[in-house]
């Protein structure tokens, strides 16, 4: 696995099964040193006031995902997308077959979740990448949890940094052990968007 942060190749062990694979096979991968790193990230990595987060979407062409412009204390972020700024309550659908009381995956769309999971899982793979840890919860009830998504979607790693409690690369601790990922994938959120308004 080639994960680099600012100052060094690092190794990351106790992942989940399909992590390592996603991770090898990804054209770089990058570990947060610090809040400002993911800050650098998400405004593209190059000393810019201003980045545009855009994905290929197949049916829609090139979508503005979101525009991202550096502010005092961190970064701005606006989804140009109506939709996006408003709160839904039906949004959230669930994959697996347990009792719940939200609306299945393959009830709303008609097809298996496997099958959308598999392709974000090829799409990751040729990504280049961001890794934020973090403690799901507070950090001592909590339990290990890992965000990996395209690194030009950095401004969500922020986000999920300050919200959840970053653990940079030299904090992280030997026996850290994912039991949950967050797998971001914003071409696909647009792409299921655009076939069902929920």
């Amino acid at each position: 696995m080639n994960i680099t942060t600012e100052t060094s190749p690092l190794q990351l062990t106790n992942l989940p099964a399909e992590l390592p694979e996603i991770i090898g096979e990804a054209p770089s991968v990058f570990l947060p040193n610090t809040r400002a790193e993911l800050v650098s990230l998400a405004l593209g990595g190059n000393g810019s006031d201003e980045f545009e987060v855009a994905y290929d979407v197949p049916g829609r062409g090139r979508v503005v995902e979101v525009n991202v412009v550096r502010c005092k204390n961190a970064v701005a972020v606006n989804y140009p997308e109506p939709y996006m700024r408003r709160r839904d309550p039906s949004c959230m659908v669930i994959a697996d077959d347990g009792p719940t009381d939200k609306t299945h995956y393959d009830e709303r769309f008609d097809v298996p979740f496997d099958e959308l999971r598999g392709e974000i899982i090829a799409w990751l793979k040729q990504q280049e990448l961001v890794l934020v840890p973090f403690r799901a919860g507070d950090r001592e009830l909590g339990y290990d949890s890992l965000m990996v998504g395209p690194a030009n979607a950095s401004f969500f790693a922020a986000g999920l940094g300050d919200l959840q409690g970053l653990i940079t690369a030299d904090q992280l601790p030997r026996d850290f052990r994912p039991q949950s990922v967050i797998y971001l994938a914003p071409p696909f959120r647009i792409r299921i968007a655009t076939a069902s308004r929920w």
